[in-house]
C-alpha cells in the first residue's frame, strides 16, 4: 500500500505537500533523510512510527513473533499468501484492484435484487407486456437501514432485512435472481457459451475470496486483470437487460 501511495499517487507530489496530506489523515512523518523516493519515504515513516507508537511494548513482542524465539520451526507465510512485499509492489498493487472490482458487480447485483424484491415482489406472475417500464430510484439502493441490537432493518422493501444475508452468498444470489425473477446472471457472447462464463465467475470469485482471507498467494497478470474488467462490464450489462425485457424494470 505505501509502495503504491508513494510511487504513484504521491509519487510526484512536493515533500510539504505530502506533510500536509499525511496530517489530513491522522499521521506524521518525522522523516528528515527522504533519498530518491521522498514521497516514499515520508509515507512508510509516518506509518511505521504510528504503528511502533501504538503497540507501544508490544512492539518487541510483534519483533519476537517475526523471529524463531517463541517458535523454532516458524516459517514466514504471510508475504507469500497476501503477495505483498517490497519486491512483490506490481503484483500487489494488481490484487488490490482485483478485490474491489469484483465487489462492485457484487453490489451491483445487490442492489439490482433489491429493486427487483421492491419493483416486482410477486417475481414474474404474468406477461410482461402488461407491465410499464418502471425505473428504478436511487433512494431505493442507497437506503440506510435503521440499526437495533446490531441487526440492519429495510423498509424499502422491508423483506430485504431478513433476504440480504442470504443474499450476500453469491450462490443463494444466483438462485434468487434465477427462481423468483427467471434471470440468469450469466451471459452468453461469441467467445463463450452460459456455462463457459459461469465457470469463470466461480473462478474469479474463489480467486478474490483466496485475496481477500490471505488463504494462499494468488498471482494475477495485467491482462487478466483486464480480462475481469470486461467480464464484470459484460456482467452489468447483460444484468440490466435481463431486467429490462423480463421485468420491465430499468436500473
Amino acid at each position: 500500500m505505501c509502495w503504491t501511495l508513494g510511487g504513484a499517487a504521491l509519487g510526484e507530489a512536493d515533500p510539504s505537500a505530502v506533510r500536509q496530506w499525511l496530517a489530513e489523515q491522522g499521521l506524521d512523518s518525522g522523516a528528515t533523510d527522504l533519498g530518491s523516493r521522498p514521497s516514499l519515504s515520508l509515507i512508510v515513516s509516518a506509518v511505521e512510527t504510528y504503528r511502533d507508537k501504538t503497540l507501544g511494548r508490544q512492539a518487541s513482542l510483534v519483533a519476537e513473533l517475526s523471529s524463531s524465539i517463541i517458535n523454532p520451526r516458524a516459517k514466514q507465510v504471510g508475504v507469500t499468501r497476501s503477495g505483498g512485499g517490497w519486491a512483490e509492489g506490481a503484483r500487489f498493487c494488481i490484487a488490490a484492484a482485483f478485490v474491489p472490482l469484483l465487489g462492485s458487480l457484487e453490489q451491483f447485483e445487490l442492489d439490482v435484487l433489491k429493486s427487483l424484491l421492491y419493483y416486482r415482489p410477486m417475481g414474474t406472475p404474468g406477461p410482461t407486456e402488461e407491465w410499464e417500464d418502471v425505473v428504478v430510484d436511487l433512494e431505493i439502493v442507497t437506503e440506510v437501514p435503521e440499526v437495533k441490537g446490531g441487526s440492519e432493518y429495510f423498509t424499502r422493501p422491508a423483506i430485504w432485512t431478513w433476504i440480504k444475508p442470504k443474499a450476500l452468498d453469491k450462490d443463494q444470489r444466483r438462485i434468487l435472481f434465477s427462481r423468483v425473477f427467471k434471470i440468469d446472471l450469466a451471459f452468453e457472447d461469441a467467445n463463450r457459451a452460459r456455462n463457459e462464463v459461469n465457470n469463470a465467475r466461480k473462478d474469479y470469485f474463489e480467486k478474490r475470496n483466496k485475496i481477500a482471507h490471505g488463504r494462499e498467494g494468488v498471482e494475477i497478470s495485467l491482462k487478466e486483470f483486464a480480462d475481469v474488467d470486461v467480464f464484470v462490464t459484460q456482467s452489468m450489462l447483460h444484468l440490466a437487460k435481463e431486467c429490462r425485457t423480463k421485468q420491465r424494470l430499468i436500473v
